[in-house]
């Protein structure tokens, strides 16, 4: 893909952000970038998988390419969850409180129907 495709597309909307004082016309911008951004998130994710595929299939851990210089791993990592609920079990709530890391920040959250769509159909299973 040509570079300069989304340099082009990243400056149009940077333009029509700037310009823009209207607050449904920034959630119209804002919806086509993310738009944009769930389908490209889908093909990287296809590639990814493919690529992934390739290098099992090969039976290929790592694989170094030299014309573009892009390396490619394939790691195993351990993800460990913890069962808070457990966890308040087991500690008094003094010792909880030592051992638990609490943050505070602010998220904006901005559903279209699309995510209003999948959201729904979470709530409904």
């Amino acid at each position: 893909m040509d570079e300069s495709i989304i340099s082009n597309i990243t400056e149009e909307t940077n333009l029509l952000i700037d310009s823009t004082e209207n607050i449904s016309s920034l959630l119209q911008i804002w919806n086509e970038v993310d738009s944009g951004l769930r389908r490209l998130e889908e093909s990287n994710e296809k590639i990814r998988t493919k690529i992934k595929n390739f290098l099992k299939e090969r039976e290929w851990k790592k694989y170094i390419d030299e014309e573009t210089k892009i390396s490619v791993s394939i790691t195993e990592l351990t993800k460990e969850n913890i069962d808070k609920n457990q966890l308040k079990l087991l500690l008094t709530d003094t010792q909880y409180s030592q051992v638990s890391n609490i943050k505070t920040f602010e998220r904006l959250n901005i559903i279209n129907s699309k995510r209003r769509e999948q959201l729904n159909k979470l709530i409904r299973k």
